[in-house]
């Protein structure tokens, strides 16, 4: 069972929350909760005799460990996707077919997990940055070609580390808010919530506010079958 709760647009690339149930994964707690998979960032990895970039569990590129003249890792399997690594920025810069260049993090002290994105900058200026706080994936900011921004994807983390709530900010033309998403996830504390196996949903709650264009989810979860 797969859910798309939230997705940014208006920046370089959408960028959706989408999560997955798998009932042989139901002891395995995902940043949504027991038998809960999320889909993964995109991420650029050294894998001993090549790295990788891999932006979609279908969808991933190989280059070649050696670069060419000019600096360059050419990709391998005849795709045209190509890599340079910046030494000073500690960075991977990956650019597509489509001429969209992404920023991943090459440094493993930083801020940002190493591979995992900065940012992404799209051929018509439009842009889609990746913001972390403790190593964390806190906030997506969607940018126009001006470089405002347009829209913006929050994350809140509860005490047990799981995403406790996903708002989804858009903005109109004068950089207001004209619309205010919200998706929020209650875990259950008790032993078997009612018997439901873990990762069950028990209960969901969809509320509109037409005046303030605002939308709540709210999603109860069990959380396994031992006392929390």
């Amino acid at each position: 069972m797969g859910v798309r709760d939230i997705t940014l647009r208006g920046g370089a690339v959408s960028f959706a929350h989408k999560r997955k149930y798998d009932n042989l994964k139901c002891g395995l707690s995902g940043l949504n909760g027991f038998g809960w998979q999320i889909n993964k960032l995109p991420k650029t990895s050294h894998l001993g005799s090549f790295y990788r970039t891999e932006f979609a569990s279908n969808d991933s590129v190989h280059f070649n460990l050696s670069p060419n003249a000019q600096g360059i890792h050419t990709a391998s399997h005849g795709f045209s996707e190509t890599l340079k690594i910046d030494e000073a920025a500690k960075t991977f810069l990956v650019t597509r077919k489509n001429g969209t260049v992404w920023t991943f993090s090459n440094d493993p002290a930083g801020l940002v997990p190493q591979g995992l994105p900065i940012s992404v900058v799209a051929e018509n200026g439009k842009a889609t940055e990746f913001v972390y706080q403790n190593r964390r994936l806190v906030k997506v900011v969607a940018k126009d070609k001006a470089a405002k921004t347009v829209g913006t994807l929050e994350y809140t983390y509860n005490a047990e580390g799981l995403i406790s709530a996903l708002t989804l900010r858009e903005n109109d033309g004068n950089v207001r808010i004209s619309s205010l998403i919200s998706a929020l996830w209650e875990t259950c504390r008790g032993k078997t919530c009612g018997g439901k196996p873990a990762g069950q949903i028990l209960r969901a709650q969809h509320r509109r506010l037409p005046c303030a264009r605002f939308r709540t989810w709210t999603q109860r979860q069990s959380r396994g079958h031992q006392a929390v």
